[in-house]
Order: C-alpha cells, then sequence, then structure tokens
C-alpha cells in the first residue's frame, strides 16, 4: 500500500489533473483484479443492500470498478489539498445548506461535523477551513509511519488541527470548549464499542463516541457530505443539526440517537454507493 502512495504522490507533482486521474484509475483496474480482491469482495458486499442487490455479474464488475476507481481517485485527490485556495476552491467544491453549520457555530459551543467515508470528506474539512473556521479532525495512525505522516503533513498544509484516537476524547472536548469544529467520521467503529444499528435492514456497528461527546459538551452536531456530483464538482452537503433527545440513562439516550445518524446515513449511500470506500466488513452476519 505504501508504494501505491508513493507512486501515486508522484503523479500528481509531474503530470497534468486528467493524465494523472486517468492513469490512477488504470492502477486501480490492476489492483481490482489482482492485489485488492479481499477489499473488492468485502465493498461489493456493503453496497449490495444499498442498490437491491445485483442483477447481473456484468453489474458486479462495473460497480466494484466503480468503487475501486473513485478510491483511487481519492487518494490522489487528497495529495492535491495543499493547492486548494480560497481563491480557486470553487473550481472544484460547492458548499450546500453550509449556513446550517454557520449557525451551529454561533452558539458558541464548538460544532460536530459528523461526515462518513463517503466521497472526498477530505476536501470537506478543506473547505470548512478555506470558509474561515476552526477545524479539527479526528482520525487514526495507520500501521505504516510513511502513510501516516504523509496524511498528517498533508492536513496541517490547511492548518487542520489532527487529533489521533486513543486521546480522541480529551483532544476532541479541549477543541470544542475553544469553540472549533470537531470532523469525526463516523460510519466505522475503530476504538471503543460501537452500538448495534439497522442500516437497509441489515446490522451494522457504528461509533458512539460523537454522540458521547454531544452529551459532554452541549456541541451541536451536523452531519455533512462531500459527494462529486455529475458535474464534476464536489458538492458538500450540510444537513439539518441532529437534535439530541435525552432519555435519562446516557446510553440509552446516545443509543436512540444514533438511529438518527443511520437513517441520514443510510441515505446518501444509497444515493452514492460506488463513492461508498469501506473495503472492510460492515454488515454482522
Amino acid at each position: 500500500m505504501s508504494l501505491f502512495f508513493f507512486f501515486i504522490h508522484h503523479l500528481g507533482h509531474f503530470l497534468p489533473r486528467p493524465v494523472a486521474e486517468f492513469i490512477t484509475r488504470r492502477i486501480a483496474d490492476i489492483c481490482y483484479f489482482t492485489l485488492y480482491r479481499e477489499g473488492r469482495n468485502n465493498y461489493l458486499k456493503n453496497i449490495e443492500p444499498a442498490i437491491g442487490g445485483f442483477s447481473s455479474k456484468r453489474e458486479m464488475l462495473e460497480m466494484g470498478l466503480k468503487g475501486v476507481r473513485d478510491f483511487a481517485v481519492f487518494v490522489y485527490e487528497f495529495l492535491l489539498v495543499p493547492r486548494l485556495k480560497k481563491w480557486n476552491y470553487k473550481r472544484f467544491m460547492i458548499p450546500v445548506n453550509f449556513e446550517r453549520a454557520a449557525e451551529a457555530f454561533k452558539k458558541g459551543k464548538g460544532v460536530i461535523i459528523l461526515t462518513a467515508h463517503l466521497g472526498n470528506y477530505e476536501w470537506g474539512a478543506v473547505l470548512l477551513r478555506l470558509l474561515g473556521y476552526p477545524l479539527s479532525v479526528i482520525t487514526i495512525k495507520s500501521d505504516n509511519q510513511y502513510i501516516t505522516e504523509f496524511y498528517e503533513h498533508k492536513r496541517r498544509s490547511q492548518e487542520i488541527e489532527v487529533i489521533y484516537t486513543g486521546k480522541a476524547s480529551i483532544g476532541a472536548i479541549k477543541s470544542l470548549k475553544r469553540g472549533k469544529m470537531v470532523a469525526i467520521v463516523g460510519d466505522r467503529v475503530f476504538t471503543e464499542d460501537g452500538i448495534e444499528v439497522e442500516i437497509f435492514g441489515k446490522k451494522t456497528l457504528l461509533p458512539k463516541g460523537p454522540f458521547y461527546l454531544a452529551l459532554l459538551t452541549g456541541s451541536p452536531i451536523i452531519p455533512a457530505f462531500s459527494v462529486k456530483e455529475r458535474d464534476g464538482k464536489y458538492h458538500v452537503y450540510f444537513e439539518p443539526e441532529i437534535k439530541i433527545e435525552q432519555y435519562g440513562d446516557t446510553e440509552l439516550t446516545i443509543e436512540k440517537n444514533i438511529d438518527k445518524w443511520a437513517k441520514i446515513l443510510e441515505k446518501y449511500i444509497k444515493r452514492y454507493p460506488e463513492q461508498w470506500h469501506r473495503f472492510d466488513r460492515v454488515w454482522i452476519e
């Protein structure tokens, strides 16, 4: 994987974007049929409920290739993070209903931006910085130190604070109390115990961390997704605030409210299945 990152990284420096993206997709094709079989099979099982099943092997092949190609382009686009500026971002991204996040920010308690491994969530984070908002992102450290440093360097180029899981709760609370936005990917459990929910009628686990933070800090939760539309641009959609309803017991409160997030997540995955970058197993068999 580190060789893949290294190769794509250099494509971004020496080739025009259309050429680099073309080569990136061809690399993805090779990986699809050779090195990435397990991830490919997991991906197909993950999106199958979202599209109502595959009608043929041909459709399965086409959807699988779309997913792996889209992820490869996402990796390439991450290299371009330092090149995104206030004067050029509108060529690549369009914020939709951003006033929802802006109004939440005015409350002075920070904002939890809840997103998913969907589309280009990294560019979505950059958009918040380019719009002038202080931002921290919670992420995991890769087993490969090169990849960890690679990602951190790109994020810090946009003055995005990086908080690693393990110390995430403390770091996130500090950021929220300072009035910052904190972006969290909320469709995968990394460290803490997850809560079982149903999406597309299938059981999976979602992290309770974002909702626990909201209860501790009083920070509003705004779901947001950066997905590529037919115009070739990323439309960054900001959903209405998830209002936290209290049920007395903390665990019960989180369990009841996380279902709201599951429904929003389901809506976006169904709409953009080929942009859902989950290559691990999602569903509980």
